[in-house]
């Protein structure tokens, strides 16, 4: 009871030191200046957290370097969503345009939905053309477009969803021509499609889609009862790019330290990530947080510093809050950030607390699991109403399936100028995936339970969390 009353004794004192910590230099003290007072230009309670960080500093300095950096995240927020906001304002002429492709969409029976970048305009523009050629990201071309303000015929949710990826006008047109300048984005374009269509090529539905999934964050395959089961299970995560397959690249390349110089093998690391980026698309919210946590990591190791995660973390925040303030709004990246702020802050922590009671391998999957649970929980709830409990057990069950699959696929890709290997992984994959897809099938017939209330989650989120903290020090072998 003792230990239990001195630990909420000194809690706000954690919490302070615990911020102070991660402002103990300048990339932090910087990164959390930004990131409130972009929260702050949406919501001004966000703004408090700035007195608090001004309270536990110590240098006249660093409280100028505060303010600064809240003032400009502030105004650059505003003058951000101000200057989209007039474009829609704007009466449009049906006329031909210069575009590029920022990110290809779904075809349909007779159409194609892409984004593109228009020339003049600071918005994106979500556009429907006709279905042939086939657009990739990074292609110009000149499109007659008749361009409007995004209707108010799209949910409220969408339309936060299309504004996060800077999307403000919609049009609908055709293709003039084709331009044949080549750019780096083009570049890995088209071998990502090279990819999936070898891929389609080599497997077959339902695995395939699977496949293209874990390897490109290309979910366009997927058909709707596949994405409700996906979504009932809880492992909707598992077909996204996320951090696991740049960890698996680095850690394949860091594999040769023994053959090749360290620092070397750090700059390789860097461009090989920097690659798999452009591969998979820079508008992929997951996989841009994981690319510039890693090269965050890298260039510390490079500086002889420790590994900062969470400053990492907070780095690629703020960056990519740079590219794009309203991506703030996007629930994929909410979901992604708060699973592995989640991870970092507490995976440790629960791996050892049940490392006591089951075997490693189990143990680290099982702490992983939880706490990105609980840490996505309240948005879950808050956007879809509804989180499923059966998640849990579907993630401990399919994700080691996945994993091994992912680090197979990977490999395959890598070996995809060799013909007779890829050929020989891609069997193997698929193999795996079917598998996974037979667990997927089994979770998704479960009985269904769910935590509804969106207060509810948050309570049993910071109960479960404070009792991972309270137990981990308190255990007397740490």
């Amino acid at each position: 009871m003792k230990k239990i009353l001195h630990y909420f004794k000194f809690l706000p004192f954690r919490i302070i030191f615990f911020v102070k910590d991660i402002s103990r230099n300048t990339i932090g003290l910087i990164e959390l200046s930004f990131v409130i007072g972009v929260l702050s230009s949406f919501n001004y309670l966000f703004g408090f957290c700035l007195v608090i960080l001004v309270l536990i500093q110590e240098k006249f300095l660093k409280i100028f370097v505060i303010f600064g950096i809240f003032l400009f995240a502030y105004l650059f927020t505003q003058n951000y969503v101000n200057d989209r906001i007039n474009e829609t304002r704007l009466n449009y002429q049906e006329k031909i345009y210069q575009a590029t492709v920022v990110e290809e969409g779904k075809q349909n029976n007779y159409s194609q939905r892409v984004i593109l970048n228009v020339e003049t305009l600071k918005s994106n523009v979500i556009t429907e053309l006709n279905k042939y050629p086939t657009l990739l990201p990074g292609q110009k071309l000149s499109v007659k477009l008749q361009i409007n303000p995004i209707t108010e015929k799209y949910n409220k949710s969408y339309v936060q969803y299309l504004n996060s990826k800077n999307i403000f006008l919609e049009a609908e047109g055709e293709i003039v021509d084709l331009q044949n300048e080549k750019n780096i984005i083009l570049f890995f374009a088209e071998i990502k499609q090279k990819i999936i269509n070898k891929i389609k090529l080599n497997t077959n539905e339902p695995e395939t889609a699977l496949f293209v999934g874990i390897t490109t964050g290309f979910d366009n395959e997927f058909s709707d009862e596949y994405k409700q089961m996906l979504q009932k299970t809880g492992t909707s995560h598992i077909v996204a790019v996320s951090g696991f397959n740049f960890m698996i690249i680095f850690s394949i390349i860091m594999s040769l330290k023994k053959q090749i110089n360290r620092r070397v093998l750090l700059f390789i690391s860097f461009f090989v990530m920097l690659s798999y980026l452009l591969f998979v698309g820079t508008t992929n919210f997951p996989a841009m947080r994981a690319s510039i946590m890693i090269s965050f990591i890298i260039f510390s190791e490079l500086l002889g510093r420790p590994k900062l995660s969470l400053q990492g973390l907070l780095l690629s925040l703020m960056i990519i809050l740079l590219l794009n303030p309203l991506t703030l709004k996007n629930v994929s990246f909410q979901l992604s950030f708060m699973a592995t702020l989640s991870i970092i802050l507490f995976n440790n922590k629960l791996k050892i607390i049940l490392e006591k009671y089951l075997p490693s391998l189990i143990s680290e999957i099982a702490s992983i699991s939880t706490v990105a649970f609980l840490g996505t929980s309240p948005i879950v709830i808050y956007y879809f109403n509804q989180q499923s409990l059966i998640s849990i057990l579907a993630n401990l069950a399919i994700s080691e399936i996945v994993s091994l699959a992912t680090i197979t696929s990977i490999i395959s890709i890598i070996l995809y100028p060799i013909p007779f290997l890829s050929k020989i992984l891609f069997s193997l994959v698929e193999s795996i995936l079917k598998i996974a897809n037979l667990a997927i099938n089994l979770f998704s017939n479960f009985p269904e339970y769910y935590i509804s209330n969106y207060y509810l989650a948050i309570f049993i989120m910071i109960i479960f969390f404070i009792l991972i903290d309270f137990t981990y020090l308190t255990n007397d072998k740490n």
